[in-house]
C-alpha cells in the first residue's frame, strides 16, 4: 500500500521539493533540502526538518532563565550568586545582555581585570540599540583601567 501511495504521489512530491529524492530505505525518503517524506497507513506526507532556531529553543530558554535569575540576584545585591547565574547563561547561549551582567558582577565584586575583559566582550557584541549601556561600559573600562594604573 505504501509503494502504491508513493507511486501515485511521487510526481507531486518531486514538485513540492523541487529537487528530486535521495535514496533512503523505505519508509523514509528525503529530498536534497532535507525535507522528509514519511509513510504510514498507506499515506505519504512531507515533514520539514526543524530550523536551527527551533533546535536551539530549549537551550535559549534555559539560558534566559539563568539570565533572569542573575539579573534579579544582582538587583538584590547578591553579586556572587548573580555572577554564577550569568556565567551559566553564557555557557549555554551567549548574549550581549549576559556578557554585560558578567561584567557588572565582576565590577561590583572588585574583579577589575575580569570586569574590563567582560565589558570589552559586551561592547564588541552589543547591538546599536544598547548605545547607553555601551557608553556606560566604556566609562567603566576607563575608570577601572585608571584605578588599576594607580595600584601598580
Amino acid at each position: 500500500m505504501k509503494r502504491l501511495a508513493l507511486g501515485l504521489l511521487l510526481p507531486f512530491l518531486l514538485g513540492a521539493c523541487g529537487e528530486g529524492l535521495t535514496e533512503i530505505p523505505e519508509p523514509e525518503l528525503r529530498c536534497k533540502s532535507g525535507m522528509r517524506f514519511e509513510g504510514g497507513h498507506g499515506c505519504v506526507f512531507a515533514v520539514r526538518p526543524p530550523t536551527l532556531e527551533e533546535e536551539n529553543a530549549p537551550r535559549v530558554a534555559e539560558a534566559a532563565r539563568h539570565l533572569e535569575a542573575g539579573t534579579r540576584l544582582y538587583g538584590e545585591g547578591k553579586s556572587e550568586e548573580a555572577l554564577a547565574q550569568a556565567k551559566a547563561a553564557e555557557a549555554i547561549h551567549s548574549t550581549p545582555a549576559g556578557l554585560r551582567l558578567v561584567a557588572l558582577c565582576h565590577d561590583s565584586l572588585g574583579h577589575a581585570k575580569e570586569a574590563v575583559a567582560a565589558y570589552r566582550k559586551f561592547i564588541a557584541r552589543a547591538p546599536v540599540n544598547m548605545a547607553g549601556e555601551i557608553e556606560d561600559a566604556k566609562l567603566r573600562i576607563d575608570a577601572l583601567s585608571e584605578s588599576e594604573g594607580e595600584r601598580e
